[in-house]
Formats: structure tokens, C-alpha cells, sequence
């Protein structure tokens, strides 16, 4: 029987060096370094040696506490921008996808044009927004904060103004786990298991919630968005251009839908 691994060796793991064809225990051990490590990249000085010290619930909080402490000067931000850019279109939960010709906003830290709690209502009047994006951002909200957020969305859109939402599809993960593990870990390429593969969707990344077409049709409809209808990834029926990042159509639900008047 072999030795197990001591700590030291899952932190000497690379993610970046893992061979095309590992067997299962370098495969578990590069997963362990590449998902329970302290990485990433941020714009807020000292944030990235914070991630060693922080737990991620502590980090969201300290951001959350340092984006609504600029929120004044926030709200001068959008007043310029509201009067710049016409049409006015907000990609929100931006991240680092930065998205040119949109408002990029999100949490401090991101790579963003203004730093804003999406739990609070957007800073712009009502029935101002020509477009609303969000990909890949409610995964990580309970499914009440998503209302809360689209709510604030339905009152800052124009009546005819469009939303846009893509969310990772966590029934089409089951679906593969059930029907095709193989291709699940080939689309997934590196994990040890199926299982592993499976889990990303619904632990991985800080996400706390979970989605397939039918669940994010209902949230939208909740919300006041009862036409929203399920478009394929890359196109759009309602803006000149899907503002989607193409490295995460494979994975990606998207819905769209018009503000009713």
C-alpha cells in the first residue's frame, strides 16, 4: 500500500502543469491545489495577500463594506455617465469581463467603470436604462437577493428596454452526469471524477445557488419579467449585439426579455 500524501504535496501542485493523460490521484491532487488554493487577481491594493488570511465570505464582506463606503462618490459616477452615454447600457456583476461601449459595475476589486452593491437600487432614475446585462452573477446570490436585484433592474430599465441574463447550466451538468459521465470529465478536462465535475456548478466559484432554463425562466417571471424567453448562446433577438463572452457559451443559460410598460 502506498503512503498517503502529506499536506506539503497538494501544495506544491501546480494547476498549470498537469499532464494530458494523469492518473487518478495526480488528477485529485492537482484539483485540490487548483480549488482550494488562495488565487486570483485583484485591483484593490493588498487584496490578493488578504486571500491567504481571509475566508471567501470574509472577503466578500470586507468589499461589500468598502463599495458602499464610495457610494457618494459613486452616485456622481452615474450621473456622468447617465449624460454621456447614450444608449445607456450596464453590464452588472462584471467582474474582470469588461465589456467596451457598456457601464462594466460590480463590488471594488473588479475591473470596473463603477463600483456598486447590486443589492442596493442602482443609482440611476427610474426608467433610464436602455440594456441590462448579467452573466454568471446570480449563481452567487440566494434566489431572494436575485429578486431583490432584478427588481431594482425592472425599475431603472426603460419601458421597452431589454435584460439579458446567462447563469451556468447546472441541468445540463446533471444531465451529463447521468447520461454520459465520460463526456462530462472530457468537457470538464482534469477532474478526477465525474463527481468532481459536478459539484463546480453547485459549490465551486462561491456559488450558492443553482439553475436550469425552467428555474431561471420562473425567477425572471417572479420578478416582473413574465415573456422572458430561453435565446441560444452568442445571439440575441432583442439587442444588435449578444454581449456574451464566448468562453462561457458551453456552460451558459441565457435568457432575454423586454421591460413591460
Amino acid at each position: 500500500m502506498s503512503q498517503p500524501p502529506d499536506s506539503s504535496d497538494y501544495a506544491e501542485a501546480s494547476p498549470d502543469d498537469l499532464d494530458h493523460n494523469p492518473g487518478p490521484h495526480e488528477a485529485l491532487r492537482w484539483y485540490i491545489s487548483k480549488y482550494e488554493s488562495s488565487y486570483g487577481q485583484s485591483t484593490v491594493p493588498f487584496a490578493d495577500g488578504l486571500r491567504r488570511v481571509l475566508s471567501p465570505s470574509a472577503r466578500l464582506r470586507a468589499k461589500i463594506l468598502a463599495t458602499d463606503a464610495q457610494s457618494a462618490r459613486a452616485r456622481k459616477i452615474a450621473a456622468g455617465l447617465l449624460a454621456s452615454r447614450t444608449p445607456l447600457l450596464l453590464h452588472l456583476g462584471c467582474g474582470w469581463h469588461y465589456l467596451p461601449g457598456w457601464v462594466n459595475a460590480d463590488l471594488v476589486g473588479g475591473k470596473v467603470d463603477l463600483a456598486w452593491n447590486l443589492l442596493r437600487p442602482l443609482p440611476f432614475p427610474d426608467r433610464s436604462v436602455d440594456a441590462i446585462f448579467l452573466e454568471h452573477v446570480f449563481e452567487h446570490m440566494t434566489y431572494s437577493q436575485t429578486l431583490q436585484v432584478l427588481g431594482h433592474c425592472r425599475r431603472a430599465l426603460k419601458p421597452g428596454g431589454v435584460l439579458r441574463v446567462g447563469v451556468p447550466d447546472a441541468g445540463m451538468y446533471a444531465a451529463m452526469y447521468s447520461e454520459d459521465r465520460e463526456g462530462l470529465r472530457t468537457f470538464r478536462w482534469g477532474r478526477a471524477t465525474a463527481m468532481l465535475a459536478l459539484r463546480e456548478v453547485f459549490q465551486e466559484h462561491a456559488h450558492v445557488s443553482a439553475y436550469d432554463a425552467e428555474t431561471l425562466l420562473l425567477i425572471l417571471d417572479e420578478a416582473g419579467f413574465p415573456d422572458a424567453a430561453i435565446t441560444p448562446a452568442g445571439t440575441s433577438h432583442l439587442l444588435d449585439k449578444a454581449p456574451d463572452f464566448e468562453d462561457r457559451w458551453s456552460e451558459t443559460v441565457y435568457a432575454e426579455v423586454t421591460r413591460p410598460v
